[in-house]
């Protein structure tokens, strides 16, 4: 049982309103839109690695609205034919990691894209923010949702998305997204608004449920909300306007690919009832796990086996 949040029959039938702006579809439209049109710009340089059964690159494409994105790209050569493929979104303070971080995928006969947000590691942010903000990324730009940070790093996880898929040893039709925490939001991001992605692994997922998670959270990176309101009360109901763009509690009735969550009873950073507000209202093929023990890890070594064979089902039968 949830030591801070509902109990677990109450999870299972938690289903929030939606918070969704008239504009909203309109508004990703154009915003696709104008990724689509913004060349890629794909750079991949070797790695010298170890292990042959793998090649490695570093990639290097044009991030949405400008700068560069980065990530490690893993290709297995064992494999003949295209290839499934994986792109992968680190946590909040997190990046890239290392490549043999991303390894037992690519053995596992998976081209991976394991992507830095913008702003950490080696990619690079150009957005213009019009209005200041507190700590962290959370609340640049955030009295707009054209300049918000996360419209940038949506896009920029869609755009890794057509980077793989122009792999010529990638299969285009067979292409998944993962990650955890802020890893997990953006998983679900481009699991809306790509049509390619066609397997989804949210863990923990963060960004969700912006209404409950501020006034739930007890830990960073929500709290980076919770000091802005605290400065600036007067621009809280802009600033949740501004969110409810890129809440999966709006824009995740786009999801279609089957999705595998997974969250913890006692994470006090992405709340269980913020990740079950979220999935109760999907209407893909979907399965969770929850994890009354746990807190943010979402499962452990537990989960990520039931990742793999969700991965195996879905992208390499």
């Amino acid at each position: 049982m949830s030591d801070f949040d509902l109990p677990l029959e109450e999870l299972r039938r938690y289903v929030p309103a939606p918070t969704a702006q008239p504009d909203l579809e309109s508004f990703w439209a154009e915003t696709r839109k104008e990724s689509a049109a913004q060349p890629l710009n794909p750079e991949f340089v070797p790695q010298d690695y170890p292990v042959k059964k793998v090649r490695a690159y570093k990639c290097y494409f044009d991030a949405f609205g400008g700068g560069r994105a980065c990530g490690w790209l893993l290709i297995p050569t064992e494999e003949t034919g295209p290839r499934p493929a994986l792109v992968h979104s680190h946590g909040y303070h997190q990046f890239k990691w290392t490549l043999s971080t991303h390894l037992e995928w690519a053995l596992m006969g998976f081209v991976v894209l394991a992507l830095d947000v913008r702003g950490r590691g080696e990619a690079t942010d150009w957005t213009p923010y019009s209005s200041g903000g507190v700590r962290g990324w959370m609340t640049k730009g955030i009295l707009n949702e054209r300049e918000y940070f996360y419209r940038g790093a949506y896009m920029d996880i869609v755009r890794a998305v057509e980077v793989v898929a122009q792999r010529p040893e990638v299969d285009p039709s067979r292409i998944g997204a993962f990650g955890s925490s802020q890893g997990g939001g953006l998983t679900l991001a481009a699991s809306a608004l790509s049509d390619r992605v066609v397997c989804g692994m949210p863990c923990v997922p963060y960004l969700c449920h912006y209404a409950r998670a501020v006034r739930m959270a007890g830990a960073i990176p929500y709290t980076e909300l919770n000091d802005y309101f605290i400065r600036y009360p007067e621009r809280e109901e802009r600033a949740m306007r501004t969110l409810s763009y890129f809440d999966p509690l709006n824009i995740g009735a786009w999801i279609k690919c089957p999705t595998l969550v997974s969250t913890g009873g006692r994470d006090t950073t992405c709340p269980p009832s913020t990740v079950f507000g979220i999935y109760n209202r999907l209407t893909c093929p979907k399965e969770i796990h929850y994890y009354p023990y746990d807190g943010h890890s979402g499962g452990g070594d537990a989960h990520r086996d039931k990742m793999v064979k969700w991965a195996w089902k879905y992208l390499k039968p």
